[in-house]
């Protein structure tokens, strides 16, 4: 895994043992991990996959049936929404929806952008729920 993917904050995994690790620093091509002594080599860590059950356990909601979207409320708000099957082998679209006045440019009002960008692995959906704001930290 490329080190430089990743944020202060996000979680990997070791490889091998499957422990959980919650980065605090990076220095490529090493990072440190909270509550653990020493550095980890970026050939010895690895992304964990995204999951029905990582979504679930952060406030996504499935809508629909099976195959519609998950989807995540912030401010009252659908904030973001995946479609698609959580699984590396798939791909994901994010579809992003702002609330804004056309008038005042506050408020209410309703537009979407769709980006066509995959989402894999729990430091990706990091990444978008900090760019979005949405202030909600992932739980694991």
């Amino acid at each position: 895994m490329d080190v430089k993917e990743l944020m202060i904050g996000d979680y990997i995994r070791q490889k091998h043992s499957n422990l959980v690790l919650k980065v605090s620093a990076i220095t490529p091509p090493y990072v440190q991990c909270e509550g653990e002594n020493g550095q980890f080599h970026e050939d010895t860590i690895e992304p964990i996959p995204l999951s029905v059950e990582s979504l679930e356990s952060n406030g996504f909601k499935l809508v629909g049936d099976h195959t519609s979207h998950w989807q995540i409320c912030g401010n009252g708000y659908d904030d973001i929404q995946i479609s698609g099957v959580p699984d590396p082998k798939h791909h994901v679209f994010l579809i992003l929806n702002a609330h804004k006045d056309s008038t005042t440019g506050t408020g209410y009002g309703f537009y979407r952008m769709i980006y066509d960008m995959p989402i894999r692995y729990v430091h990706e959906l990091q990444h978008i729920m900090r760019i979005c704001r949405i202030g909600k930290e992932i739980k694991l």
